[in-house]
């Protein structure tokens, strides 16, 4: 057996026998094994290339969120600087509003008392002035009616109260007055007699009411010699008004002898007709009355 172990195994290298051995078996070519290789190769880079993609894709999507996201913040952090400041604009203008507010308030009260002051002023000033006006007016009143008498026998408009109407509206249009200019009549109750001729006339200085007849006015025949006109007054009136139109108007009336202003002696048959009659002159008159508009 030990023996056995150390023999050489002599291996005969001989060409001969090395083509007589059998030759070891080829590959088979499988065209559609290629095919499928080559398949699942292009669709392994095809993977590879779209996880490249995807991974790449996500990367911008993940910029494009940050970027995004700063963007929010940033508008955020704008609109509530914004807003900061459109608050403090607001409580600027607020303010500002307020203190207008009580600058006009305090200026309206200014204005309503200054308005109140200068009213007030302005009534003091219209009630001095229409007080002076008034005495004024009064003392022409009084001039004209102290001499406002007219005979017995005249028309109380006649031709001398036409002159005196006459210079009184062109002193008063050239001071600007416009108003009324009233002139009233008035009738005293004289005691006549009858002339020769048949006309009234004045009985003698030492007669009697006994003697004369006490004119009696009903008041048709008051209200017509009251208002009898002359014709030169009326001449007068027609001028009168084409001259000053409704700046100055003429009012005419009469009272009658309703109104006396002397007061007559007791109605006694003894009584002087003179002293009568001179009462009854004093009450036959003119009044006249100024009355601004």
């Amino acid at each position: 057996m030990g023996q056995a172990a150390n023999d050489v195994v002599i291996v005969d290298n001989d060409p001969a026998a090395e083509s007589a051995r059998p030759a070891p078996p080829q590959a088979e070519d499988h065209p559609e094994l290629e095919a499928l290789e080559n398949r699942i190769e292009l669709l392994t880079s095809q993977l590879q290339g779209m996880s490249q993609q995807n991974e790449v894709s996500r990367g911008r999507t993940s910029r494009f969120q940050y970027l995004g996201l700063a963007l929010c913040v940033a508008l955020i952090g704008w609109l509530l600087l914004n807003n900061n400041r459109l608050t403090q604009e607001m409580a600027v203008l607020q303010a500002d509003k307020r203190q207008l507010e009580e600058t006009v308030n305090l200026q309206s009260q200014l204005n309503e008392t200054m308005r109140s002051e200068l009213s007030a002023q302005i009534d003091s000033q219209l009630e001095i002035s229409d007080s002076h006006n008034r005495r004024f007016f009064e003392s022409i009143e009084w001039a004209l009616n102290e001499d406002g008498q007219f005979g017995w026998d005249e028309k109380p408009f006649n031709d001398q109260l036409a002159t005196t109407l006459s210079q009184l509206s062109q002193n008063l249009h050239s001071v600007g007055f416009v108003g009324e200019i009233s002139i009233r009549s008035h009738l005293g109750r004289f005691c006549l007699v009858t002339a020769s001729n048949g006309e009234s006339a004045l009985p003698d200085s030492d007669a009697t009411l006994s003697s004369c007849e006490i004119i009696q006015f009903t008041p048709s025949l008051a209200e017509s010699m009251g208002t009898d006109q002359s014709p030169g007054f009326e001449r007068f009136l027609a001028a009168f008004q084409s001259e000053y139109g409704e700046d100055i108007e003429l009012s005419l009336s009469t009272a009658g002898d309703r109104r006396p202003l002397a007061r007559y002696p007791a109605e006694d048959p003894d009584t002087n007709a003179e002293r009568w009659n001179k009462a009854a002159a004093r009450n036959q008159r003119i009044e006249i009355s100024i009355n601004p508009y």
